[in-house]
């Protein structure tokens, strides 16, 4: 099955709706689907910050903690 996917932001933009995104198109097409996504390009400067950040380690995260 052919699937379409339009949004206006996919990979390698770095926002959370990108990256899901990313790997909806990735696990379809690994479930046998042929995937094609329409988008439009980054502005430069997020073009820019993504290639600058994409080999940077991962910044650590401390768990979550609530005052209750």
């Amino acid at each position: 099955m052919l699937i379409t996917l339009a949004t206006r932001t996919f990979t390698p933009e770095p926002t959370a709706a990108a990256l899901r995104l990313g790997a909806l198109a990735r696990a379809l097409a690994a479930g046998g689907d042929r995937v094609r996504v329409l988008t439009s390009r980054l502005a430069p400067s997020v073009a820019r910050d993504a290639a600058a950040n994409a080999n940077r380690a991962p910044r650590e995260q401390r768990p979550l903690s609530f005052p209750w």
